[in-house]
């Protein structure tokens, strides 16, 4: 039985708030000290060097941004890709920027407790939840730091915090790792590189190259995480947070053969079989290797 949204939420949250940043705004001039703010911000992200944090701004936009979280090791979410788009307010720092996770799979995967299947992200930083909210001196660097830590060993207790409610199955917060590891690998890693996904129609041609590299030096930790989890195909999936997948079954047999397609894809016939892959370091890109190459070296002037 899953947990339903009122639930969830209680009296705490307003559902109604304008949270959405894909929604058209009207065009409003925009403060050059708001343009300054937001370029520092920006910046700020690239300069702090993390392994876990790729921002970019928006190629046209200048209220806009895009921002992909790495997850952590040592957690389910380890080498997902979590793409979140965002819009700075005309006001900004005064206002908080919004944010939107964009891969839930068309709005039907939930990754956390706090990640609505609308791509609402749960936390008072963001004025979408009740807490201390936000300050000017926030930025959109200590924002993604918040998004980050919700990203941990065993999301379910996020649930908790939010709820107070208490376990409320045995052991659902191991079934519900086991979800999410699987999740985490067939949308935030597979799909998520597929050209045709609409999740990440939006996403910056350098986000993408970025997100590429950490592909590579991440693929023999995918196929391992894969094989180790085979023994749970054909049981079934069970969230307590998204009934929408409760009695879907496990597929890591069928990860395992889309992520050699992928990987051969990206990379050439350099790899014959996934099981090959202790000397990933040594691949080297071949017949799609122009869409690994870095968009900084083209002339394009998009």
């Amino acid at each position: 039985m899953a947990l339903p949204l009122n639930v969830l939420a209680g009296n705490k949250l307003n559902l109604d708030n304008n949270w959405d940043p894909t929604k058209p705004d009207k065009d409003d001039s925009v403060p050059s000290k708001t343009v300054r703010r937001i370029m520092n911000d920006i910046l700020e992200c690239i300069t702090a060097d993390s392994q876990r944090i790729i921002v970019v701004p928006d190629p046209v936009k200048v209220l806009q941004a895009h921002a992909v979280i790495v997850g952590p090791e040592n957690t389910p979410y380890e080498g997902g890709f979590f793409y979140f788009f965002v819009k700075f307010p005309v006001n900004y720092p005064i206002s908080p920027p919004r944010l939107k996770l964009m891969n839930t799979d068309q709005n039907t995967i939930r990754f956390n407790p706090n990640f609505y299947r609308n791509g609402m992200v749960c936390l008072s930083i963001l004025g979408t939840y009740t807490g201390s909210g936000w300050n000017p001196l926030n930025s959109l660097f200590s924002v993604l730091i918040s998004i980050l830590t919700l990203l941990n060993d065993n999301p379910y207790y996020n649930a908790l915090a939010l709820t107070g409610f208490k376990e409320y199955e045995e052991n659902t917060p191991e079934k519900y790792v086991n979800y999410i590891r699987h999740e985490t690998i067939r949308v935030a890693v597979i799909n998520f590189l597929k050209e045709d996904n609409l999740d990440t129609m939006q996403m910056p041609s350098s986000m993408r190259y970025n997100v590429k590299k950490i592909f590579k030096q991440k693929i023999k930790f995918y196929h391992n995480t894969i094989t180790d989890n085979m023994c749970l195909d054909d049981e079934k999936m069970f969230d307590p947070f998204n009934h929408c997948i409760n009695g879907q079954l496990f597929e890591f047999r069928s990860l395992k053969v889309q992520l050699g397609e992928l990987t051969k894809k990206l990379f050439g016939d350099n790899i014959d079989n996934i099981d090959n892959i202790d000397n990933i370091d040594d691949i080297q890109e071949q017949s799609e290797c122009s869409e690994l190459s870095d968009p900084s070296d083209s002339n394009d002037s998009n």
